[in-house]
């Protein structure tokens, strides 16, 4: 009977050890890499917070309308927000040459990726991180976070 016993008791530590494998690579993969956030493709800017724009990129005196627009039309450059695993605000219309810079103030790492990452991949974002994408050609740019897709945006560009 006991070496029953201690074969059930063998599987039982086996089972708890792979639950616990797996739990640890669960959680990994949805808080991504510790790469800092430094992934850079070659299409994303950094573009220091300090930058002197107004939020949301209006030219000073002029107040965003939503989507980071002023009243008259597209920007050159745009702010989204990444807070409560929202993109905000969401859409943004720039203009084809102009920039979005992503913020993410979420405590859990954010990606703003494109449907082609050489394009359009804010690469990591670690609470605090920012990161500008420039987009040069005119369309419709739909976004996800790659750690939670449930989150999507998009950028329009126009002439």
């Amino acid at each position: 009977m006991s070496s029953s016993f201690d074969s059930l008791a063998s599987r039982a530590r086996m089972l708890g050890a792979l639950a616990t494998v797996f739990a640890v690579a669960l959680f990994l993969v949805a808080c991504g890499d510790d790469d800092g956030g430094t992934s850079t493709p070659s299409a994303v800017d950094n573009i220091p917070a300090e930058s002197g724009e107004p939020a949301g990129g209006a030219p000073a005196g002029e107040e965003p309308a939503s989507g980071g627009e002023p009243a008259g039309g597209a920007v050159e450059q745009a702010a989204v927000n990444i807070v409560d695993f929202d993109y905000d605000p969401d859409p943004v219309t720039i203009k084809a040459g102009g920039s979005v810079e992503f913020t993410n103030s979420d405590a859990a790492r954010h990606t703003a990726t494109g449907d082609d990452k050489e394009i359009f991949d804010t690469g990591n974002l670690a609470k605090g991180d920012a990161m500008s994408v420039t987009l040069d050609e005119p369309g419709t740019y739909d976004y996800i976070c790659l750690f939670h897709p449930f989150m999507t945006g998009s950028v329009e560009v126009v002439q």
